[in-house]
């Protein structure tokens, strides 16, 4: 004889098996990471935890958001950047896609207009440069290119001082 099929819904999971993104928000001159509770977290950028303790202490430390916040450029990739939290997310994901010099060059000097609408400072730029110039480097000796042929990368793009240098 069959087993009858239940008709039931599977049970629905607990919130905290599946964790909550928690993530940094510095302040003006704060630093671009912090290591909190064991757990190194980077400005901006969202880490999934399930520890409820963690949770707890998150939701109640003014440096940390629990959750989305509520729609963001993430949600809807055809909406532009409008925050300097948004924009530093955004180009994170530039960051990490980029495979080339070029592509990376392009894609930070393309934006100017957009890091200006979106409110974007000095200690957004800081950071955004801390993690650009490590792959530029890594991607500039597989490429074969000299320090100079960078810089003429730049200059060609219409970017005369890199911001995050200066």
């Amino acid at each position: 004889m069959a087993e009858a099929k239940s008709n039931k819904p599977a049970p629905a999971r607990d919130p905290v098996e599946e964790g909550e993104d928690v993530t940094y928000q510095p302040g003006h001159g704060d630093p671009p990471f912090v290591t909190w509770r064991g757990v190194t977290f980077h400005a901006n950028v969202p880490v999934r935890l399930t520890d409820t303790h963690h949770l707890s202490a998150a939701h109640d430390n003014r440096f940390f958001r629990v959750g989305d916040g509520g729609e963001s450029a993430d949600d809807n990739p055809n909406r532009d950047p409008a925050t300097p939290a948004e924009y530093r997310r955004h180009f994170v994901k530039k960051i990490n896609k980029a495979t080339t010099c070029l592509e990376l060059v392009k894609a930070f000097a393309s934006e100017r207009r957009l890091r200006e609408d979106a409110g974007v400072g000095h200690d957004d730029i800081d950071y955004l440069g801390h993690l650009v110039e490590p792959k530029l480097n890594q991607m500039r000796l597989s490429e074969g290119r000299s320090d100079r042929e960078l810089m003429d990368m730049w200059l060609k793009h219409g970017v005369i001082d890199i911001p995050w240098r200066g």
